[in-house]
């Protein structure tokens, strides 16, 4: 809009968290290509988010974030009613409150997963930092929303990369950025819950592919 282009073209500097940003914002804003523009990456207080290797029980799958169409968790909801289907069923937290409360809700419903997946509404940091402990898997299966909307690089998948949760996340913006492919995490495309069932069923399966990504993970953070 004309508003950020006047505020990018009014301001001393410009700092965004990821590269891609950085080409979005220069495409998008011919201020952008004569403001100084950098690229600062979210820091992670590595003390807060201590490095927690390996995970004990019954597989969890944990997703955090605004219950909004970017996040794109019906396709997780999805993938795990996929995963059921296949003889696979796996519990699914997903943690947050918003506007599509309801919709998932009844969506969990006509899949018939109500017994794996589990709503939990907002919950504070510490308790979230617990959940991410805890989780075999961490799920970023974050979209672009039919009004363009889209996630930068969603602080909450880098945390759960520092704590050593094992990620799978989409190739959209700069998500892949920190979620490299078979290196520090799984990535499949937006809008696609069977490659993300399979994702989950590989980290699931294969604890030590699992941890070497999540001690990837946890190097690049740091």
């Amino acid at each position: 809009s004309d508003l950020v282009d006047r505020k990018i073209a009014g301001a001393s500097h410009v700092v965004t968290v990821s590269d891609y940003n950085v080409r979005h914002l220069i495409r998008s804003y011919p201020a952008a290509s004569v403001t100084p523009l950098r690229r600062v990456y979210n820091g992670i207080d590595l003390d807060r988010f201590a490095y927690v290797p390996g995970r004990t029980g019954e597989p969890v799958i944990l997703a955090v974030g605004r219950l909004v169409e970017k996040k794109g968790f019906a396709d997780l909801i999805r993938a795990v009613a996929e995963l059921r289907a296949a003889g696979r069923p796996v519990q699914c937290r997903i943690v947050g409150g918003g506007e599509l409360e309801n919709e998932l809700r009844a969506l969990i419903t006509s899949l018939g997963v109500g017994e794996l997946v589990t709503l939990t509404g907002p919950l504070p940091q510490a308790e979230v930092r617990d959940e991410l402990e805890r989780a075999h898997v961490f799920v970023a299966p974050c979209v672009v929303g039919s009004d363009g909307n889209a996630d930068g690089l969603p602080t909450v998948l880098l945390e759960a990369m520092a704590i050593g949760t094992p990620c799978v996340s989409t190739d959209v913006t700069g998500i892949t950025e920190a979620v490299r492919a078979g290196e520090t995490g799984l990535v499949v495309p937006q809008h696609a819950p069977h490659e993300l069932a399979g994702a989950i069923l590989r980290l699931i399966d294969d604890p030590g592919y699992a941890a070497a990504l999540a001690a990837s993970a946890r190097a690049l953070i740091a």
